[in-house]
C-alpha cells in the first residue's frame, strides 16, 4: 500500500490544527459562501452584504445562526405578532363596539388603528434608511394628529351618552377582547424588553412601552363593560371612555414631540 502522504490532505491537516475546524467543513463553508454571494450580485443585491456573508457569519463548527441573529429573528416574530394583534383589535373593537353601542370599545377599536400605524412607520423607518429619516417628522406629525383627533371624537361621543344616558347593551365579545389583550400584553411588552436587552435596541425597547399603553386601556375598558354588563351602570362605559382619552392625549403630545419608538432606531454605543 501507498504511504504517501496527498499534498492536499497536508494541507487540510495544517488548516484544522491552525483554528480547530475540520479542512473539509471549512472548504464547504467557504464554498457555499462564495455561491451565495455570487447569486446575490448576479441579483444587484450584492452589494456589502451578501447571502455569503450571511452564512459565513454562522458558527463555523455548526452552520447554526449566532445568538445575535437569533434574537433578531426573535425580535421581528414579535413585531409581526404585535401588528397581526392589533388588526384583530381594530376588527373586533369596533364592530363589537357599534352593534353594543359603546363609545369605549369604539375607541379602544380606533386607538388600535393608530397604533398599528404607527408601528407600520416604525418598521418603514427601519428599512427606508436615510429617506425614512428625513420624512419621519411628517410621519410623526400624522400620528399625533391621529391621536389629537380620535380623543375629540371619544370625548364627544362619551359626554354625549352620559347627557342623553345613554345605555350601551353588554358585549360579552367586547369583554373578552379587552380581558384577552389585558393578559397578553404586558407578556409581549416583557418578551420585547427580553430581545431589546439582548440587541441593545432603544427601538425595541420603546416599542414595548406601546404594549404596555395597549395594557392600560384593556384595563380600564374591561372595567367599564364588567361594570355595564354585571349591574347595569350604564355610566361606566363613558366614563372608562374619558378615561381612555388621558391616555390618547398623552400619546399624541408625545407624537408631536418625537418621543416615540420610530426616532429610537440607534442602539447605544457604549455598554455600562
Amino acid at each position: 500500500m501507498d504511504d504517501t502522504v496527498s499534498p492536499i490532505n497536508t494541507f487540510g491537516e495544517r488548516l484544522s490544527y491552525h483554528d480547530g475546524e475540520p479542512f473539509q467543513a471549512k472548504l464547504l463553508r467557504l464554498t457555499l459562501g462564495a455561491f451565495f454571494d455570487t447569486v446575490a450580485a448576479a441579483r444587484g443585491r450584492g452589494r456589502t452584504l451578501g447571502a455569503g456573508a450571511s452564512f459565513a457569519r454562522m458558527h463555523p463548527q455548526t452552520g447554526t445562526p449566532t445568538p445575535h441573529e437569533v434574537a433578531i429573528r426573535h425580535g421581528r416574530l414579535l413585531e409581526y405578532l404585535s401588528v397581526a394583534w392589533m388588526v384583530v383589535e381594530a376588527a373586533v373593537g369596533i364592530a363589537s363596539g357599534i352593534l353594543a353601542g359603546s363609545i369605549a370599545l369604539i375607541g379602544f377599536g380606533a386607538d388600535s388603528v393608530i397604533e398599528l400605524f404607527s408601528s407600520a412607520v416604525l418598521l418603514w423607518r427601519l428599512h427606508a434608511g436615510a429617506r425614512g429619516q428625513q420624512r419621519e417628522p411628517t410621519a410623526l406629525t400624522l400620528v399625533g394628529v391621529s391621536f389629537f383627533a380620535l380623543a375629540a371624537y371619544v370625548t364627544f361621543g362619551a359626554i354625549r351618552d352620559l347627557a342623553l344616558q345613554h345605555r350601551p347593551h353588554a358585549s360579552y365579545l367586547g369583554i373578552t377582547l379587552a380581558a384577552v389583550a389585558f393578559v397578553a400584553m404586558p407578556l409581549l411588552a416583557r418578551a420585547k424588553r427580553r430581545v431589546a436587552a439582548s440587541l441593545q435596541s432603544r427601538a425595541m425597547h420603546a416599542d414595548s412601552r406601546q404594549s404596555d399603553f395597549c395594557a392600560y386601556l384593556s384595563g380600564i375598558l374591561l372595567a367599564g363593560l364588567m361594570l355595564n354588563a354585571s349591574f347595569r351602570w350604564w355610566w361606566a362605559d363613558p366614563a372608562a371612555a374619558l378615561v381612555m382619552v388621558l391616555f390618547m392625549l398623552r400619546e399624541g403630545v408625545q407624537a408631536f414631540r418625537g418621543e416615540t419608538c420610530c426616532n429610537s432606531t440607534q442602539a447605544p454605543n457604549h455598554r455600562r
